[in-house]
């Protein structure tokens, strides 16, 4: 694979239109935009966290909760 003729520029801007996740401090909405909001359209705050994709992270919860009704002899 040839790296010749790519425009890289253009790849970068690519890059930085990627979907991040942002959750606002106030009032927890959530919004997926490639840069945080300047306010906050449910409550006006402008305070936002970044949020990790973790898309395992309720995974846990579902083998744990399994597990529990394994060990109990509760039918699903």
């Amino acid at each position: 694979m040839s790296l010749e003729g790519i425009d890289h520029n253009s790849v970068l801007a690519d890059a930085r239109k990627q979907l991040h996740s942002f959750r606002c401090t106030v009032c927890s909405y959530g919004a997926s935009r490639s840069a945080a909001p300047e306010r906050c359209p449910m409550c006006g705050g402008s305070s936002w966290e970044f949020e990790d994709w973790r898309p395992f992270s309720n995974l846990t919860l579902d083998l744990s909760s399994t597990a529990a009704l394994d060990r109990t002899g509760a039918t699903r």
